[in-house]
């Protein structure tokens, strides 16, 4: 399946399960209304709302569906970019399992002027790779660079109103769409940041010690190259991987405890 259907599905049901949940829970609402019937909220909203005016029930629904085709809106590009994320990362590591392999053909190739040759191309496509993740990188510091500043303090926020029973199913519906988008995010970075590290052992591991000393110095050049592997950078915490989603995870876990105890 697509990035495109995995966001439309994603979004589209996830809205809808938020939708209903929100529906369900309402009944706190109605209760806080009933004993302050001077206090005009909406309790059939997705998101809650307040008015200073009184509105028909009609209104209420009207005002739900307008909250539910703005989510759609809303929900699907933010969708895309993290799935999008994920899955360049997935075909950029295709491209080096390529370069690894057509590495390991070329060592074993016996003929020194087509090895050179080879060599040469293999190069070219090496850094053209290089090239791509380094744009790539650049577009997702751009649109989603400040996503890890942001993802520990909504953590915390939405841990806070499960601790507290506030609209319980919403916010573990929210809470898991935002870890699933921290985890595409991270485990993209990672994914880049181990792929590009493996391509200098696969060139240690492969046959170069029974090539000519041109070829030789070349996988040198190329083992040194790859001894930095490249990096999804997140504004200002440093790389999107493993290790930035269990700094965040626990630094919410910190925000948590702070909102624990002053609510």
């Amino acid at each position: 399946m697509s990035s495109k259907k995995q966001t439309r599905v994603y979004c589209f049901f996830g809205a809808i399960l938020y939708g209903m949940a929100s529906l369900y829970e309402s009944k706190q609402c109605y209760e806080i209304k009933a004993k302050a019937p001077e206090i005009n909220i909406i309790c059939t909203s997705m998101i809650p709302m307040w008015l200073p005016i009184e509105i028909s029930l009609l209104t209420e629904w009207t005002i739900f569906f307008i909250q539910f085709i703005i989510i759609q809106f809303a929900l699907i590009p933010a969708g895309s970019i993290c799935f999008l994320i994920w899955e360049v990362a997935d075909m950029l590591i295709l491209h080096i399992e390529l370069l690894k392999v057509t590495l390991q053909n070329i060592m074993q190739e016996k003929r020194g002027y087509k090895r050179r040759k080879l060599l040469i191309l293999w190069i070219s496509y090496h850094l053209q790779v290089l090239k791509i993740i380094k744009e790539f990188n650049f577009l997702t510091k751009t649109c989603m660079g400040l996503f890890s500043l942001m993802a520990a303090l909504v953590f915390a926020c939405i841990t806070n109103q499960v601790v507290n029973m506030n609209k319980l199913i919403g916010a573990c519906i929210h809470l898991v769409g935002w870890l699933i988008a921290l985890y595409m995010l991270c485990n993209a970075g990672q994914t880049i940041q181990d792929g590009t590290e493996s391509i200098g052992m696969a060139a240690y591991n492969s046959k170069w010690y029974t090539v000519d000393i041109d070829t030789q110095k070349a996988v040198l050049f190329i083992i040194k190259q790859c001894q930095k592997p490249l990096y999804l950078q997140a504004l200002p915490l440093g790389e999107l991987n493993h290790a930035l989603m269990l700094m965040i995870i626990k630094t919410s876990y910190s925000f948590l405890t702070l909102l624990t105890h002053s609510t």
